[in-house]
């Protein structure tokens, strides 16, 4: 799901084992997320297993390019929604 200009849509569907989804899912966000506001990027899930939000942060951290990197666990709004195993990496356009 991504927010663009104040609206919700599906970006894309991955397919596969969660752990190396989530990894497909953020080398596909590399050229965003290089271009992202370096301050902050966020890990946020619901019930995800430490070794892979984990990997996540391994795979942010390498690309030397954001300031600090939160790992935050998702409010009742998205966990009711997606459910549990759901991730995300939440960034700001510059």
């Amino acid at each position: 799901i991504i927010v663009e200009k104040g609206s919700m849509g599906v970006s894309k569907k991955f397919r596969g084992k969660q752990d190396s989804v989530l990894q497909k899912y953020a080398k596909e966000l590399e050229p965003q997320l290089l271009q992202a506001d370096p301050k902050h990027v966020f890990v946020t899930h619901s019930g995800c297993s430490d070794s892979i939000v984990q990997s996540l942060v391994e795979y942010l951290e390498s690309l030397n390019h954001f300031e600090e990197i939160h790992v935050t666990v998702a409010g009742g709004v998205i966990s009711s929604h997606c459910g549990p195993g759901t991730l995300g990496v939440l960034f700001v356009r510059k």
